[in-house]
């Protein structure tokens, strides 16, 4: 879906999309929490990247310029 559309879904919502990420971030304070956003065409998206997924998908997380996220 493109991030004009996942931006109005309501909270817990399921979706899918995919961007190039332009934003990493992982603050001491957020006890593994990842911080991403990525955008496309239409606009951009902030996704949480709980410590759980960054397990499995770290080196993705870390690395990938564009990504595609599915979930919550």
């Amino acid at each position: 879906m493109p991030a004009d559309v996942l931006t109005t879904f309501a909270t817990r919502q399921i979706g899918r999309g995919c961007g190039i990420v332009t934003v990493r971030e992982r603050p001491s304070a957020a006890n593994g929490l990842v911080f991403l956003s990525w955008e496309d065409e239409t606009g951009t998206v902030k996704v949480i990247v709980w410590p759980s997924v960054m397990e499995t998908y770290r080196r993705e997380v870390l690395m990938a310029s564009l990504l595609g996220v599915y979930g919550q």
